[in-house]
């Protein structure tokens, strides 16, 4: 896998992008350079004027790009500067696994095969640098290339796996550090430590752990004030598990998609054991949410209209915050018939849609209750997987109410919950309300949507 020099000239749109690229060849400049050479891509974070770094990727085989920076330049300075870095020094990227951003735009553009050649006296263009046709390979150079590329995903896994191990033993350092001066002295300087060891676990690989310990001053910043210290014990103890889990299998599904950028839709379709289920499937609601990455997760959580058993489904999706909003999916209480794909693991739930079509049914479905309290559901998720960080639930008829210091609760006929949502719509406090779905983390529940009634479903 190589990118040429000529192919970065090539591409740029003119003389003063070029000059732009040069000036952000430096190591400061790109605190994460990757590649994948099965798949011929290389991506990395570009520090720019702002918080957030940009995300740019590239692909090595038929050089498209993708940048998250607003430029109207195409390719940008930032895209130019990666290729050129790879053209020079491509020892200075590590093997890495793909993470969520670059998985789906991998999955939604298609490689070019062949373009046209550029017409005379034109600028510069991707048909400069186009390959020439490959003859077609025999059986046996075919099986051999896939035994090369077996070879090399494994030898990827080996390097990842090693460095995630000396990763979490830096983390176990840092975490004992923090119980031997003390939680309260922590929770004063929780934004800087975090990030600080946040940065030192994306080096290892580690960007599922980096991603958790980001939003965690978030996470205990939602609690009231007389349980933050609570909540940070509960918080930290859960990444302990979670990293003992580890050391004692790193082979564990549930531990190393908590722990690691998630395997790609690509990668999930090849395996034998996958998970699908064709069902009706109704949307109970969506989070949106700006992470400090500067990359927004878009979650729709869907329910299995068909399943006796409340069983959800989670439809995760990454996309730069400078992108806008966009549509992921079916929208909030929409009804879908289709098959999806869930991931891995003892408590599954995350999933992509294979195929799917609008049910276009005329009511809403009856929400099924679980048979176990709410206590007995979270202890025993939490004995499958101790570092949950929440579980799905659908509560029954009840009403929100606040207190008088504007804390929400659910009031149900067997439940009365704490909600950590700072604002609620004033259409849904104090209404009778037929359900209600909450992601619940032990402590609080995060309200998602709300039944009514007059109203159907309505995302909080």
């Amino acid at each position: 896998m190589e990118i040429a020099l000529q192919v970065v000239e090539n591409l740029a749109p003119d003389q003063s992008s070029l000059n732009a690229a040069k000036k952000l060849l430096k190591p400061a400049k790109w605190p994460l350079l990757h590649k994948s050479e099965p798949d011929a891509l290389i991506w990395g974070h570009c520090q720019g004027s702002g918080a957030n770094p940009y995300l740019v990727v590239a692909d090595a085989a038929d050089h498209g790009y993708k940048c998250s920076c607003p430029s109207r330049k195409f390719p940008c300075k930032h895209v130019l500067a990666l290729m050129w870095q790879f053209a020079e020094a491509p020892d200075g990227f590590s093997d890495g696994d793909q993470p969520d951003w670059v998985s789906d735009w991998l999955g939604r553009r298609k490689r070019k095969t062949t373009t046209a050649a550029p017409a005379s006296g034109q600028g510069k263009s991707l048909a400069a640098t186009a390959a020439e046709p490959v003859s077609e390979l025999t059986e046996q150079e075919l099986e051999q290339k896939a035994q090369e590329q077996r070879q090399r995903a494994q030898k990827t896994r080996a390097r990842t796996q090693a460095a995630a191990t000396k990763g979490l033993e830096d983390f176990q350092q840092w975490l004992d550090d923090q119980l031997r001066t003390g939680l309260n002295d922590l929770l004063g300087d929780l934004g800087t430590r975090c990030r600080a060891v946040s940065a030192r676990m994306v080096d290892a690989k580690l960007e599922g752990l980096a991603s958790r310990l980001d939003e965690l001053p978030a996470r205990v910043k939602s609690l009231p004030q007389p349980l933050r210290l609570y909540g940070l014990t509960q918080f930290l103890g859960q990444l302990s598990a979670l990293m003992q889990a580890w050391f004692a299998d790193p082979e564990d599904e549930d531990a190393r998609q908590a722990l690691l950028a998630t395997e790609s839709r690509a990668q999930l379709l090849e395996r034998p054991d996958l998970h699908k289920v064709q069902s009706r499937w109704h949307n109970l609601g969506e989070r949106i949410v700006s992470r400090r990455s500067g990359l927004v997760s878009h979650e729709s959580w869907l329910l299995d209209c068909q399943s006796p058993s409340p069983r959800f489904a989670l439809l995760l999706d990454y996309y730069p915050a400078s992108a806008g909003r966009r549509a992921t999916g079916p929208g909030p209480g929409t009804e879908l018939t289709g098959a999806l794909a869930y991931y891995p693991g003892r408590c599954a739930e995350r999933a992509f849609l294979l195929d799917y079509q609008a049910s276009g049914a005329d009511t809403e479905p009856d929400w099924p209750q679980s048979d176990q309290s709410l206590k007995a559901a979270w202890l025993e998720r939490l004995s499958l997987q101790p570092w949950a960080e929440s579980m799905p639930w659908l509560l029954g008829p009840g009403r929100i109410a606040q207190d008088a210091d504007g804390h929400y609760w659910w009031q149900g006929a067997t439940d009365t919950l704490p909600l950590s949502n700072p604002h609620l719509p004033v259409l849904v406090t104090g209404s009778e309300l037929t359900g209600a779905f909450v992601l619940w983390n032990g402590i609080q529940g995060d309200l998602v949507s709300v039944r009514s009634r007059h109203w159907g479903t309505l995302t909080c």
